[in-house]
């Protein structure tokens, strides 16, 4: 383990992978909640290889599909 990652999980309680993926999943949810965009492009946007795997993503993190998340 490097000094950044000793002192990262020190500081955030987590690794710097894990923060990363966690601020893109905040992110994911604000934009399936509060924009107009299609699924597809928000699986584009955020660099999924395919909708299946960002729908995976999203029941991963939040439990449910994209379009799940939109309707609630």
């Amino acid at each position: 383990m490097t000094t950044f990652q000793r002192k990262f999980k020190r500081h955030f309680n987590t690794s710097a992978k894990q923060w990363l993926l966690d601020r893109k999943a905040e992110d994911i949810l604000a934009d399936i909640k509060d924009s107009s965009m299609l699924i597809s492009d928000l699986a584009m946007k955020y660099n999924f290889s395919s909708l299946s795997y960002f729908s995976n993503f999203c029941k991963h993190y939040f439990g449910k599909t994209p379009t799940e998340l939109r309707t609630e």
